[in-house]
């Protein structure tokens, strides 16, 4: 928005610009998915395009790729001269796209920062729904260990307390159940 239209014919007129514009152009060729180096004529062909600004305006930072980032890093970012004011004083036009650049890419490596931090929210949800049925799966263990202790106990009071009638009706020829009635047992 900031950027006017003369400003940007003075620097596509340029036959051989200075570096800070060069640097500043190509910065923004690249980011627009432009391969590196490219020379000044690359640029001004890049730059003279109808679609040169609207591709700036509606620019998708998820397009920013790792090795965009590694370069812009290594050529740009990491380069003292490579400054919005100092490339705003040299061309006004200029200034303004460096802004973009930089700030599209600290929003792109904010956005990476982001991916990675979902991708570790994600894997301990995952880990955390396997412990949640380990849990689960150790509770019923439990559980079914205690029903056959308690089953066991109670079996053992069973025949404390009804084993000498057990044993005595074993011995009868008729079957004596607990309740006192009694009945006959089938002949063998």
């Amino acid at each position: 928005k900031s950027i006017k239209k003369q400003h940007l014919v003075e620097v596509r007129s340029m036959a051989n610009p200075p570096p800070l514009i060069k640097m500043a152009l190509e910065s923004v060729c690249i980011l627009l998915g432009e391969s590196s180096p490219i020379d000044w004529k690359g640029i001004r062909a890049v730059t003279m395009k109808e679609n040169f600004i609207p591709s700036i305006v509606n620019f998708n930072t998820d397009d920013i790729t790792d090795d965009i980032r590694k370069i812009f890093a290594r050529d740009y970012l990491s380069n003292p001269e490579y400054t919005c004011d100092r490339i705003y004083r040299a061309n006004v036009a200029c200034g303004p796209m460096v802004k973009w650049a930089i700030a599209q890419l600290e929003y792109a490596e904010l956005l990476n920062r982001m991916d990675l931090l979902r991708q570790e929210l994600r894997a301990q949800e995952e880990a955390a729904i396997i412990k949640k049925n380990e849990a689960s799966r150790t509770h019923e263990l439990i559980t079914r260990a205690l029903l056959t202790v308690q089953f066991v106990t109670l079996a053992r009071v069973y025949y404390l307390l009804a084993g000498p009638r057990l044993a005595e009706a074993l011995d009868s020829s008729t079957v004596v159940p607990l309740t006192g009635s009694a009945r006959s047992a089938p002949k063998p």
